[in-house]
């Protein structure tokens, strides 16, 4: 009963203190959760609206600034750096109307777009995920494309330099773009350019541009055979002359593979006889036969089978080497002995087996090129032949040096590598040269010390030549005007200017030892290259050498009774001197190695 009691109570007090959650509260609650989570939602979505907002002004300023930038290249007529411009428009903004606009007006233009070099930037920014694609029958071909087919178009053109420069672009814009195809056009390039280069009979330059392509596919079975071909024929032309055995194993390794291989099948039996009358001045008359026989078996010729036909006679009666006689002097047929004469001889060439200049020296005596200095061309004898400056090759020391002419005891006199063609005061003090270092890349002369450096510019020109008696320079220029271009004199401090010859393609001038003429080199006289003297006190010239060749860098042996000169008059470089009074042209010896650019050579007929 107690207990009843008890619990009963207990129930009454429950129920006066707890009378559980009302359902105005649950509302209030639920109200302000509600509330909250509205405004953590209304937060982050103005927080995407506003990132949004900012990438598409971030992205409309690169497209008004691509617009902008291809609007004023239309205007200055660079059309292909225009069309680059809206191609990047039409990545940031497929929609675009203005950019398609534009490359419409563009593609309809008539006027061929020039080839120009330009670089296009990669885009930061993508397109934004909601913008609209224009469908694909519409969408404009990628800038990478555009690259891609241009570099296609210059390879067939055969413009190298723009395959390459498209190529570069292409591969800053993307470096995966159709990765192996972009290699296999740079080793077309590098092919197809080295092909060209040995049509134009530069073979240095070819070998370059073939080892190029082979150092990007060494394995590639065309350029090998065709570096093998040109690396012979370039060999067979450097001993042409020189060495008639050497010539003929180079062209017949070549005329064994590809005896249409340029004119070996011309070259070769000319070799061949040439090596023949070798062996008959020193009485190897066996051997001369069968070499002639070879000849007569690739070209006939009457007068070689004549030879052949002396060889094996004399061959069969055990002769000695025959008597050779003096050549007649053209003008009054007595007899002359062979062309020599005092001093030495200074020239340089370049080897494409060891990649690298060298400045020979050929003593009249002996013409037998002697190997002077490693890295050195356009050699120039000082007056006493104590020392001699040249146009430094090392790439780590550019400009001109004088030194000794063993090498010893070098001075480095200038250090741009444009700086070339020295030539001495007779006091050995100071050397005249030529440089095109300026920024207007035309040519001019300087003046400097032969030991001190401490240059003076004199005037606008080239080959400058300093006179015996010490107050004139004679150099290739024009009058202050541009005009009557020729050789010119001046004296030492580029002033006193007074025309000698009035052919603007007369170059190359070197003084007799007595002050009174310039030899010279000109194409504008005969049609090619040849040598010339003037007198200068009267103007009057006189052809001394020329042939359907190259004749040219002449320079008077220290008696003045002679003129040596560089020529390819018998199809390889070579170095030959021409009597002053007889005209006789004999050559003294071959040039061990090639003439990369020929132009640009220089030698110098020092004392003994």
């Amino acid at each position: 009963m107690q207990d009843d009691q008890l619990f009963s109570r207990f129930r009454r007090w429950r129920d006066f203190t707890w009378r559980g959650p009302r359902w105005s509260w649950l509302v209030i609650a639920a109200g302000i959760l509600v509330l909250v989570l509205a405004c953590l939602l209304a937060a982050g979505i103005a927080g995407l609206s506003q990132g949004f907002t900012d990438r598409q002004a971030a992205i409309q300023v690169q497209v008004d600034d691509h617009l902008a930038r291809g609007s004023h290249l239309v205007d200055a007529g660079n059309v292909s750096r225009a069309m680059a411009e809206y191609q990047m428009v039409l990545q940031l903004d497929p929609g675009n109307a203005a950019a398609q606009e534009a490359i419409r007006a563009l593609q309809a233009t008539p006027t061929p777009e020039p080839t120009l070099v330009f670089s296009v930037q990669a885009p930061r920014l993508l397109p934004p995920s909601a913008a609209t694609p224009v469908p694909t029958e519409s969408r404009q071909p990628l800038v990478s494309d555009v690259i891609f087919q241009k570099a296609e178009a210059a390879l067939e053109e055969g413009k190298w330099l723009d395959v390459e420069s498209f190529l570069d672009q292409l591969q800053a814009l993307d470096p995966s773009y159709r990765a192996d195809e972009v290699v296999n056009l740079r080793f077309e390039v590098a092919f197809r350019e080295g092909l060209g280069l040995v049509n134009q009979e530069r073979f240095e330059e070819a070998l370059r541009a073939l080892d190029h392509a082979l150092s990007i596919y060494p394995d590639d079975l065309r350029a090998q055979e065709q570096r093998e071909l040109v690396a012979d024929y370039a060999n067979a032309l450097g001993t042409w002359k020189a060495d008639w055995s050497k010539s003929v194993i180079f062209l017949q390794k070549i005329y064994d593979r590809h005896p249409d291989f340029l004119d070996v099948g011309e070259r070769l039996p000319v070799a061949l006889e040439g090596w023949g009358d070798e062996e008959v001045t020193s009485g190897q008359w066996c051997e001369a036969s069968q070499h002639f026989g070879l000849a007569l078996a690739l070209a006939y010729s009457a007068e070689t089978e004549e030879k052949q036909d002396q060889a094996a006679d004399a061959c069969t009666r055990g002769l000695g080497p025959p008597t050779v006689e003096a050549e007649p002097d053209r003008a009054t047929g007595a007899k002359l002995p062979a062309v020599s004469g005092p001093g030495r001889i200074a020239f340089a060439s370049y080897s494409s087996e060891f990649n690298r200049w060298t400045l020979f020296e050929v003593p009249m005596d002996d013409p037998v090129p002697v190997a002077a200095l490693i890295g050195g061309s356009q050699p120039a004898y000082s007056p006493t032949g104590e020392r001699i400056a040249a146009r430094s090759q090392r790439g780590d020391r550019t400009g001109l040096v004088t030194m000794a002419p063993d090498g010893t005891d070098e001075v480095r006199i200038s250090t741009f590598s444009e700086d070339s063609h020295p030539s001495w005061a007779p006091d050995e003090v100071q050397i005249v040269f030529e440089s095109n270092r300026e920024g207007d890349r035309r040519w001019r002369v300087y003046r400097t010390g032969s030991r001190s450096g401490g240059e003076t510019m004199l005037d606008f020109g080239r080959w400058p030549a300093w006179g015996p008696e010490g107050s004139q320079i004679a150099f290739q220029g024009c009058d202050q005007r541009g005009n009557r271009c020729g050789l010119w004199l001046m004296g030492t401090d580029g002033k006193g200017t007074s025309q000698v010859t009035d052919v603007p393609g007369d170059a190359m001038p070197d003084w007799s030892p007595d002050g009174g003429r310039l030899v010279f080199a000109s194409a504008e006289r005969g049609g090619s290259w040849d040598i010339y003297i003037v007198e200068i006190d009267t103007g009057s010239v006189a052809t001394l050498a020329s042939s359907p060749g190259i004749d040219a860098h002449p320079v008077w042996s220290p008696d003045g009774r002679q003129v040596a000169f560089l020529s390819n008059r018998d199809g390889g470089w070579g170095l030959y001197v021409a009597g002053v009074i007889s005209g006789q042209v004999r050559m003294v010896t071959a040039l061990p190695g090639t003439l990369p650019d020929w132009f640009d050579a220089q030698i110098s007929w020092g004392p003994g």
